[in-house]
């Protein structure tokens, strides 16, 4: 009779440590909900700095390795200042590349700025023709509002060479601060969870170390085929033309597709024949679409372990939520979320739905 008595008093106990936990658990998903909008919030207001600190970040993973290479044999100084050398002599080599080619446009300016007025002129009179007037592109008004477009990009240019330089300086410090982040870690998170942090960077800088390479390798590509085509076209400014395919191959699906259009453009007001502009809007539109939307996917899909649907998905929402710069940092960022949440128990379920199909039948990762 006494033990049916306790275990009746025992009873509210347990049916108030199970609500307990319940309530727990909606807490916690409350808290989760809430911090996930905060710092969605505080993306958005400091996105100037933090996708710089990104770009910073990403390339100082790309350059780790050869930092670490040449460690073996020089001080960490004398690495960092050689890969800073390196930087510098590819930035140089780019920009007086860009210089000579800036000439050559600028010399051409009075031929196209006519070229471009008769071009313009053709297209209203054929349009006057179907019925449609297009009075504000009668005059120099077209043209005049394409060299304004010009020196906006000129402008952008400058910006985004200021912008650069600041990454760079970024990266240095990163660089430097590399060696003793495993020490750091040891210190902030004691030695049962040292372990599984440093797994999760370790195997991000990884992933992040083969998605940058092989884009870089792709757009290499995308951009030297798209110079020898423009060149064998003998479209002028084919230099120009490769290196626009190559920066905008970094944005994934639509910045290689958007690529062709400026040299078929420039075609079309080159020659008095169509023919060459359809040439090379065609021939550069099919090989754009092959790398841009059936290899690459692909290939960046099973270099990072994720979803073809969820590059994609990805790639809409940080694109809505940081326009260019998003788009080009949406795989990788997916990529390190997925990452963490492999080696969080509690989401790693979120980390096999993001992953690909491959991606669901790896192990788990040791917890340390």
């Amino acid at each position: 009779m006494v033990e049916h008595t306790a275990m009746r008093q025992r009873a509210p106990t347990t049916r108030n440590f199970v609500t307990m936990t319940g309530t727990e658990k909606h807490r916690n998903f409350l808290l989760g909900f809430i911090a996930l909008g905060l710092l969605l919030f505080l993306l958005q207001v400091g996105q100037p700095i933090i996708v710089l600190i990104i770009f910073a970040l990403f390339l100082a993973i790309l350059l780790q390795p050869l930092a670490s290479f040449l460690d073996r044999f020089l001080p960490n100084w004398l690495s960092i200042a050689l890969v800073v050398v390196f930087i510098g002599i590819l930035l140089t080599g780019i920009a007086l590349l860009f210089y000579a080619q800036a000439r050559s446009v600028a010399e051409k300016a009075p031929e196209y700025t006519e070229r471009f007025q008769s071009v313009m002129d053709w297209a209203v009179a054929t349009s006057e023709k179907q019925g449609y007037e297009f009075e504000g592109l009668q005059n120099s008004d077209a043209v005049t509002s394409v060299l304004a477009m010009v020196a906006s990009g000129l402008e952008s240019i400058f910006g985004f060479a200021g912008k650069t330089l600041l990454v760079l300086i970024m990266t240095i410090f990163m660089l430097i601060e590399a060696p003793s982040l495993k020490l750091k870690i040891e210190r902030a998170f004691g030695d049962d969870q040292s372990l599984r942090v440093r797994t999760s960077i370790e195997s991000m800088t990884l992933q992040i170390q083969r998605y940058v390479t092989t884009k870089t390798l792709v757009s290499l590509v995308t951009g030297v085929l798209t110079g020898c085509i423009t060149h064998a076209l003998e479209v002028d400014f084919p230099v120009i033309w490769g290196a626009i395919a190559f920066q905008l191959n970094f944005i994934p699906h639509v910045g290689s597709m958007i690529a062709v259009v400026p040299p078929s453009l420039l075609a079309l007001v080159q020659y008095d024949s169509p023919n060459t502009a359809i040439a090379t809007f065609l021939i550069l539109s099919s090989v754009q679409f092959s790398i841009g939307n059936i290899i690459e996917p692909r290939i960046m899909g099973q270099t990072l372990e994720l979803s073809p649907v969820v590059v994609f998905i990805s790639m809409m929402f940080w694109g809505w939520f940081w326009g260019a710069a998003g788009i080009m940092l949406a795989v990788p960022l997916t990529a390190a979320v997925r990452i963490v949440c492999l080696h969080v128990d509690s989401l790693r379920p979120f980390a096999v739905i993001l992953g690909n199909p491959q991606a669901v039948h790896e192990s788990s990762p040791s917890t340390g």
